[in-house]
């Protein structure tokens, strides 16, 4: 008698990325087209994550 039996090997690999980034005015004025002045504020506060996830599927049969 035989029995058919099918795994699955797996590889992988991971890789990410993490990006803070932000901005502050270091002066008091006016930028260009606004309609107000603006003290030292944040202009801009951004945080982004990339993870990317890479792998090899063989299906390997296996008799009993």
């Amino acid at each position: 008698m035989v029995f058919s039996v099918s795994t699955a090997f797996a590889e992988a690999e991971v890789t990410g990325k993490i990006v803070h980034e932000s901005a502050k005015f270091t002066t008091s004025g006016i930028t260009i087209g606004a309609a107000s002045s603006h003290g030292k504020d944040v202009m801009k506060t951004e945080t982004s994550a990339r993870i990317l996830l890479m792998a090899t599927l063989q299906k390997m049969p296996r008799f009993m």
